[in-house]
């Protein structure tokens, strides 16, 4: 089932699918899941946490400006 059928209006979930479509990721393509994933709303991350996702996204960042320079 595509974004296209889905029931819901929320915005959010329709453009996580739409990318999902883009990259062939079937399991963000259903509504359900998407709906279950998208209302949790109680997540609690510790700063040692945070501190480790942001440095995990700046290596991906410098991989990412790496590998276009070397093209």
């Amino acid at each position: 089932m595509g974004y296209e059928n889905f029931n819901t209006q929320n915005i959010t979930n329709i453009k996580i699918a739409q990318n999902a479509k883009k990259f062939d990721i079937e399991i963000l393509q259903n509504e359900a899941f998407l709906n279950n994933i998208t209302q949790i709303s109680d997540i609690n991350i510790g700063s040692q946490d945070l501190e480790n996702i942001k440095n995990i996204f700046n290596s991906l960042i410098q991989i990412e400006e790496n590998l276009q320079l070397s093209k």
